[in-house]
């Protein structure tokens, strides 16, 4: 990984770092991306 491409994966995860913050929309985001089914379970493709 290049310097420019590490520091745009950095920017990128401290932005998922500001807006998940708190377990609720660290929830929303894993349902949002399909790890977690609505019910909050793992969906079965991850298990």
């Amino acid at each position: 990984m290049s310097p420019k491409e590490f520091k745009k994966f950095k920017e990128a995860a401290e932005k998922l770092n500001r807006e998940h913050n708190t377990p609720e929309k660290a929830r929303e985001l894993l349902i949002k991306i399909g790890y977690l089914d609505p019910d909050g379970k793992v969906a079965e493709r991850y298990r």
